[in-house]
């Protein structure tokens, strides 16, 4: 069971900037945070977070930076920077994405070959990512956005114990992996704030082409599908969150890394990250949330999902459970910035995240 056993954050209130003594307008929120961890899976781990406020409105989200690196005594690195940039009032939209990681990954199986984790096979997965997203809302919440995306991967197989299924996969695509996608959305956005929404909607559908390329072949395939998210107010410290997803891809030949996947640290907290994989999922979350204290909030969660061929092809007896709880922490009030502890359940294990900002 992976669950985490230690995790220590130092330095919550001290912002990298020391604060004035006077009653000066404050600067934009500015702060790195040291990070400390153990799991069974990594050993000892540590690193650190900088999130960075680009400017400071009285109304609105900030333009910020958000990044972060870890790095663990097996030798297990990750690495994220995510810019995002408002200008025109917020009507326009710009943010990007690097990441890069060297870690340990595991094959649950794909379609309807799944796989229980004790039987999981092992490979080590490199890989290096680059997102970038233009929206624009251009009448009254109604938008458009396009984005890019490239990645590229290199494997390696895992001879500890046996991985018949994870060499018969490289055996056939290879050892090496590059992808690049087009994407285009369409939809509405009635949203109180994009970075911790208490009331309004988000609608978007969604259509993506992607190409890929490996050692021994290539290919190319399509996505498309709706993402939905509402947020009620309960009172001025509780807030309801929902959303209900549902995506296909063309049924083509690819990597089983392409494949789209539940479970996560975003998707049913509960299980691994995408311990499921197929050509179509659907899935639904609900979520509350609740200040508590000064900095502090508190949630429940709760999802399901399945997967199939297709998406007319879902069965209800296929569906996957997963709830939990966590424990936001607020870098700052004023945007909603936070630091989010969840601990999520499934019938397979219990699952722990640390991430930035919310789920959904």
């Amino acid at each position: 069971m992976r669950v985490l056993l230690v995790l220590l954050w130092v330095a919550l209130s001290c912002p990298l900037r020391a604060a004035s003594a006077t009653q000066a307008p404050s600067p934009p929120l500015s702060r790195f945070l040291p990070v400390v961890f153990f799991t069974p899976d990594t050993g000892l781990g540590g690193g650190g977070f900088l999130i960075r406020n680009l400017n400071d409105l009285e109304q609105g989200d900030p333009s910020q930076l958000v990044a972060f690196a870890t790095v663990t005594q097996k030798k297990q690195v990750i690495a994220v920077a995510e810019p995002k940039i408002y200008w025109d009032q917020g009507r326009w939209e710009w943010t990007g994405k690097l990441s890069g990681q060297d870690f340990p990954s595991e094959y649950y199986g794909s379609g309807s070959v799944t796989l229980h984790p004790d039987d999981a096979e092992s490979y080590r997965d490199k890989r290096f990512s680059v997102e970038t997203r233009i929206k624009n809302i251009f009448y009254d919440g109604l938008f458009w956005d396009v984005e890019y995306g490239a990645g590229w991967q290199r494997f390696t197989e895992n001879h500890d114990d046996p991985t018949p299924r994870v060499d018969a996969e490289f055996s056939r695509w290879g050892h090496k992996g590059e992808q690049h996608s087009m994407g285009l959305g369409l939809g509405h956005d009635s949203r109180s704030s994009r970075v911790r929404a208490t009331s309004g909607h988000l609608i978007r559908s969604f259509y993506q082409a992607q190409r890929f390329k490996t050692d021994r072949d290539q290919g190319h395939f399509g996505l498309a599908g709706l993402d939905w998210k509402h947020y009620l107010p309960l009172d001025e410290r509780q807030t309801l969150a929902l959303q209900m997803h549902a995506a296909q891809m063309n049924r083509v030949d690819v990597p089983f890394y392409l494949l789209q996947g539940l479970g996560g640290n975003q998707v049913l907290r509960g299980f691994y990250g995408n311990q499921f994989r197929d050509y179509a999922i659907s899935y639904g979350q609900a979520e509350w949330r609740t200040l508590w204290r000064q900095d502090w909030g508190f949630r429940i969660f709760a999802g399901v999902g399945a997967h199939a061929g297709r998406l007319r092809d879902l069965k209800a007896e296929d569906t996957r459970t997963a709830g939990g709880l966590g424990l936001d922490y607020f870098l700052d009030r004023k945007s909603m910035n936070n630091l989010r502890l969840d601990v999520g359940f499934s019938q397979d294990i219990v699952g722990v995240y640390v991430l930035y900002g919310n789920a959904f």
